[in-house]
Order: C-alpha cells, then sequence, then structure tokens
C-alpha cells in the first residue's frame, strides 16, 4: 500500500512531467473540449431584464485558441462566466447548454461533464482543475495582502493531496515557468509591475493542469511590448502543455495574430465565427468590417478613419433581425426580418459563417463607410502650427528609491507645444511619460530644468499663480471609470469647473453653459446627459465629459495621457478624431501620451519616443514611423498589433533591447 506521501510525491511529478502525454492525448480527439449550445444569459432588473447573451454557440477544440472579439457589452465575458457557472444574481441562464468533455472525468461522465446541470462538489472538481481563468485585472484579482507565493500554493494544494514543501516546489517551477524569477514569490501584488502581475496570473492559472484556460482581456491596459511578450509565452506555454484557450478581447487585431478561429459577437450574439484567415482578409459582417476599419495603420495613407457610427442597442428591448441595423452602412429594409441564423459565406467554405445574408464576402464598402480622403495632422500640409504655448528645457525627476538611492525618472527631456499642433509621447510604461505630464501639470515638483509659459520661466507646482496656470494648462486623465465622483452629476462637473474658471473665461455656469460644453464634445441632445451620473454613462461618453470639463477653463494647452487606452477601438477612434477637431477649432496645443504609436501617427504631427526617462528619437509622425532609426522604436512598431502586417519581425537591435526589457522587468524592484 502506497503511502500519503509517495501519492504527494507521485502526483507533483505527473504534473511536471506529462506534457508529452498530453499533447498527445488532447490534439488527437476532434470532439470539443468545451461545447457551448444554445447558451442564453439574462440579467434580471426593475428596469427590465437585460438579454446578455441570446441563443449562443461556441465549441472549443482540443489544443485550439478561440478568439472572442466585439464591443464592451456585447456579452463576451457573460457567455465565458456563464459557461463556468461564475454568474451570481441577478444574472441567470434561461436556456442551453454547456458540456466539458475533460479527459480527466471522462470515465465517469463517458457523455461528458454537464455544467449547468453539476452540483456544487462537480463545480469545484470543473473549476480550476479543469478550466482555469486569468482575469482581466490583475492587480483587483490578485490579494494585496497575501505574497505571490501564498496566491499559488493556495490553489494548488486546494485541487491536490501535496505537501507544504511540494506545494512550493510546484509554485517556483511555476513562475519560472512564466519568465520571473523565483525570489519574486516572496513579494506582495503590489510591487510587482503590470506586465509581471499578469504573468502570475498565468501560472496560477497553469497551477494544476487545467484542460481549458478563459483569458478575459489578459492584457488590457499593458503597454505593447509587454502585451506581445505575454502573448508569446502564453503561445510557447500552450504548444508545451497542449491546453485549449479562449481568449477574449475587444481588440481584433490582437486575435488575427494568435487565434486559430475568431468569433465576433455582437448585442450579445454571434455575427461572424470563421477560420482567422477569412477574418484577416477583410471578414464578411459590416460589424467584423466595421472593427477592422477602426484601427490605426502603420502603414499605407494616413486618412481619417470612419469607425463605426452610433451605439450598441439596449439589451433590455426586443431586438427584431440585426441589431447591428442602425449603424450598418449596408443596411436595408430587410435587415429588420432576418433571424440571425449563422450561414456559410460561400458553398465552398462552410467553415467561415456569418448572420448577415445580404453583404457578400469582399464586397466593397458604400463610399460613405470608407476613410475619409483627406490627411490626419498637419505635417503634410502648408500651415505647421502656431506660435509656442508650452515648452521644457532639460526637465528632470529624481525619486528616491527603497535603499536610499535615486531613481531618475525623467533624464534631461526637452519638448515645444505649439497652438494647433499635436506633439505625441510615446513609450512603454514606466519610460517617464505620465511623469512628464505630471511635472508640466505641476502634480509633481520637478528635480531639475525649465517649465517655460509663453516663454517665460513658471513652477507649475507652486501654490502663486497655480490657478491661473491651470487655467490655461488642461489635463485628460487616462482612466474615464476613476476620474469623474461617482457621487455627483455630469452637471455638478461641469458647472463647477465653469464656476472655478469663470472670471478668466467671462462666463457663467447655466444651463446654456452646460450644454454648449456637451454639445462641442457632441453628447447630444444635452439634456439627455445633463443630470446623468458616472454610472450611467459608458466609458467613452465619461471620457466626452472629461474633455468637457477641461475645456471649460478655455485652455491654449491639452494634456492627453493615454486617453483612449482603456475604450473598446471603435471609441478610441471617436475620441481621437474628437480631440483632433477640437486641436482644430480651438488651436489647442496638445501633448498626447501613449503607448500605441499606430494611433500616434493616426492622429499627431510629431511624435517623441520615451525610454527609461530620455527621449531617444523624435521626429515628423510620418516620417519617425516609417523610417524609426532607434532599435527601441523599431521594438515598439514591431510590438504593434497591425492588421496590414501580421508577426511583424523585429530588427535584430530591437531584439536584443527587448530581451533587456524583459529582464529589467523581471528583476526590478
Amino acid at each position: 500500500m502506497s503511502t500519503a506521501s509517495e501519492r504527494e510525491t507521485s502526483e507533483v511529478a505527473q504534473l511536471s512531467n506529462q506534457a508529452a502525454a498530453v499533447n498527445a492525448g488532447r490534439t488527437g480527439s476532434e470532439s470539443p473540449v468545451l461545447d457551448i449550445r444554445g447558451l442564453s444569459i439574462t440579467y434580471r432588473s426593475d428596469a427590465g431584464d437585460v438579454r446578455a447573451v441570446r441563443n449562443v454557440d461556441l465549441a472549443l477544440n482540443p489544443g485550439k485558441i478561440v478568439g472572442l472579439a466585439g464591443e464592451s457589452g456585447c456579452g463576451k465575458s457573460t457567455l465565458a462566466y456563464g459557461a463556468v457557472r461564475l454568474l451570481r444574481p441577478p444574472a441567470i441562464v434561461t436556456a442551453g447548454s454547456v458540456i466539458y468533455n475533460g479527459r480527466r472525468l471522462a470515465a465517469k461522465n463517458p457523455n461528458g461533464f454537464d455544467v449547468l446541470a453539476a452540483d456544487e462538489e462537480g463545480l469545484k472538481q470543473l473549476r480550476w482543475r479543469e478550466i482555469a481563468i486569468v482575469f482581466q485585472s490583475a492587480m483587483n484579482a490578485l490579494n494585496p495582502v497575501l505574497r505571490i507565493e501564498d496566491q499559488i500554493t493556495d490553489g494548488i494544494r486546494a485541487h491536490m493531496h501535496v505537501s507544504r514543501e511540494q506545494a512550493h516546489d510546484r509554485a517556483v517551477e511555476l513562475i519560472e515557468m512564466v519568465g520571473i524569477t523565483k525570489d519574486r514569490l516572496t513579494a506582495y501584488p503590489h510591487e510587482l509591475s503590470g506586465g509581471m502581475r499578469q504573468r502570475v496570473m498565468i501560472a496560477m492559472a497553469l497551477a494544476v493542469d487545467p484542460e481549458v484556460v478563459i483569458m478575459d482581456e489578459p492584457t488590457t491596459g499593458l503597454d505593447v511590448i509587454v502585451q506581445r511578450e505575454i502573448l508569446r509565452e502564453t503561445m510557447a506555454l500552450k504548444d508545451e502543455l497542449g491546453f485549449s484557450v479562449l481568449f477574449i478581447t475587444h481588440d481584433l487585431s490582437l486575435l488575427l495574430e494568435i487565434a486559430d478561429q475568431v468569433v465576433v459577437m455582437y448585442a450579445g450574439q454571434i455575427v461572424e465565427k470563421a477560420p482567422t484567415t477569412g477574418v484577416r482578409d477583410g471578414g464578411t459582417h459590416p460589424y467584423t468590417r466595421g472593427l477592422l476599419g477602426s484601427f490605426p495603420r502603420l502603414r499605407g495613407p494616413r486618412v481619417q478613419l470612419t469607425g463605426i457610427p452610433g451605439s450598441p442597442p439596449d439589451l433590455r428591448s426586443e431586438l427584431k433581425g440585426c441589431p447591428f441595423h442602425a449603424r450598418c452602412a449596408f443596411a436595408q429594409d430587410a435587415c429588420l426580418e432576418i433571424d440571425m441564423s449563422l450561414m456559410p459565406v460561400s458553398a465552398v467554405d462552410t467553415t467561415h459563417l456569418t448572420a448577415c445574408p445580404f453583404v457578400a464576402q469582399g464586397q466593397p464598402l458604400p463610399a460613405g463607410a470608407n476613410p475619409l480622403d483627406r490627411p490626419t495632422g498637419l505635417e503634410d500640409q502648408s500651415k505647421t502650427g502656431g506660435e509656442l504655448v508650452l515648452s521644457c528645457v532639460d526637465l528632470r525627476k529624481d525619486y528616491g528609491g527603497r535603499r536610499g538611492e535615486v531613481v531618475s525618472a525623467v533624464k534631461d527631456v526637452s519638448l515645444e507645444l505649439r497652438r494647433g499642433k499635436v506633439v505625441a509621447l510615446v513609450g512603454a510604461s514606466g519610460s517617464g511619460k505620465s511623469t512628464i505630464a505630471k511635472l508640466l501639470a505641476g502634480q509633481e515638483k520637478r528635480t531639475g530644468g525649465q517649465i517655460l509659459l509663453d516663454g517665460k520661466e513658471i513652477d507649475p507646482s507652486a501654490r502663486h499663480g497655480f490657478r491661473e496656470y491651470k487655467q490655461q494648462v488642461q489635463m485628460v486623465f487616462q482612466d474615464p471609470f476613476a476620474s469623474l465622483n461617482p457621487l455627483h452629476t455630469v452637471r455638478y462637473h461641469l458647472e463647477r469647473a465653469l464656476s472655478v474658471h469663470s472670471a478668466r473665461t467671462g462666463r457663467g455656469s447655466g444651463v446654456e453653459d452646460i450644454d454648449r460644453l456637451l454639445e462641442q464634445v457632441r453628447l447630444t441632445p444635452a439634456e439627455k446627459f445633463r443630470n446623468a451620473y458616472p454610472y450611467e454613462l459608458s466609458g467613452g461618453q465619461r471620457q466626452r465629459v472629461s474633455i468637457a470639463r477641461a475645456l471649460a477653463a478655455e485652455p491654449r494647452v491639452l494634456l492627453a495621457d493615454e486617453p483612449v487606452s482603456m475604450l473598446d477601438v471603435s471609441i478610441r477612434l471617436e475620441i481621437l478624431d474628437l480631440i483632433g477637431e477640437l486641436r482644430t477649432k480651438f488651436q489647442l496645443a496638445i501633448l498626447y501620451i501613449t503607448h500605441d504609436i499606430a494611433s500616434a501617427r493616426y492622429f499627431a504631427d510629431e511624435i517623441l519616443v520615451m525610454h527609461d526617462g530620455e527621449i531617444v528619437e523624435r521626429g515628423p509622425a510620418e516620417e519617425l514611423v516609417q523610417n524609426p532609426k532607434d532599435p527601441y522604436t523599431q521594438l515598439l512598431i514591431a510590438s504593434s498589433p497591425d492588421p496590414d502586417t501580421f508577426a511583424s519581425e523585429v530588427p535584430e537591435q530591437a531584439a536584443i533591447l527587448a530581451g533587456e526589457d524583459s529582464e529589467k522587468e523581471v528583476t526590478a524592484e
């Protein structure tokens, strides 16, 4: 008879050495490891039931990656969480089935494990051991008061009969497998970078060798270099361990690089399902084509994109026909009568399915939906910007480290902001971009260098003259969900801003003035938004309110710190076009901070690339993107998802730099 210790050792050894057998077993089967059929999920509410998922079929085959794409609110996460019974009331599953065909449960469940009929004990066996989840926000998903090792070993010991020492050994193996040194097991989540926290979440998900990993927006909010590295590591681990992935994102360009199959959702329904090549070639459903057309490109002419107009429908209503009808460039009366059944795009290609019977594969877009034949930015026009408004010379910011050392976040940076021009400051997380914005906004005190307004040196952080300076230099923050007070209405936020700056602007703070600001940021009709609370608005609408609040001061300079990084791709385009329109209308000098060099190329006149606190390259936007000189600029461009240039080759020097950056992230405090 084997002892408990022998059983523990055997179980850990099986986990560590089964990769080859797992690959052979998992990829040999044709039946889906996760089979979702006719699933419908509703959120009960007094204002009406929200039908978040409507009759969805989805199959995840062994060893494959299925990408689930769509705008926020389309039902992606609800579908995934509902499939593993992680939703709480008021969410209820109203129809459908979810069958899990995992090899470990096959003996007891020859016809598959029925997830929706399972009891609590059955769900304990399923979750984490069979199906694991990498949640969207690692900082929120990790317990802030527990060390990393405790959080990894907790899941191991809950699902396996192992000792503390064996759980520790497995934690070391996992953390090193995702590219982090084992000494970081003693760290707390706040001591790790965003990329490292996301790697920890991946390690936790793989701790007990699941057959399915659900990744819910795992790279949202990360810069493109860290994003690329995490995707590369995930692909390598999938190939090594043989698990299947359901990858959820609103960024369709990401899926086109990693997924075997792409599923596009809109208003709770699947509108297109195809092998990745079918979507990469342009897609068929108008919504898929709209998503693809919302990405600023790194190649081709710099023209203004049209994106997807309008907003998704209210899911409390009874949707008739195609829910995309009101936003569709191909819309016709017959669209209101279709039943949204998926059908092959052609008799030849039966794996590519679409819910639109009226638009053929490759059918040209109507004239109004094509990119506008006018360039973005000013660099290609005779107008090159007005007078110099705000500048900094040899700006420097140092912070004290934990052991008394000095950390230089900004090193001798100089830049100029001119009326009517957009300067983009591009770099990875931790490069010093946002620190520069805080210094220019007076939120941080500079260590050295000069800040000049109209050629005169000024200290934005000093109390004397602070209000006068802020009236001319306003900031739009990254997070539209945190920058507005949830306890107050839109009217309160704008009324307060108008009152504070009324002495300079000469304007009042009445309803007419509030409505004027709302109309300037295209929140119309104004009466619909005036008395709304932030929680009643979408992310894009909140960011428009933040921009309106900044405009209340009638500033000459706008500091936009990652203003679109947390928004859907279609909404990002709308916000960038809005800021560009305001730039022209009010001749604003704009500093646009971003890690997305493609949007910088689309939106800015000049690009400054920042790395490790320094400006490593600068120049006109188009010239810099098409002919990058610095290896770090090359790395940024190669790491950016671009629907036109998939899996870009990273130049040799840039690849070396990427390795150095990855090592620096792993070893940094």
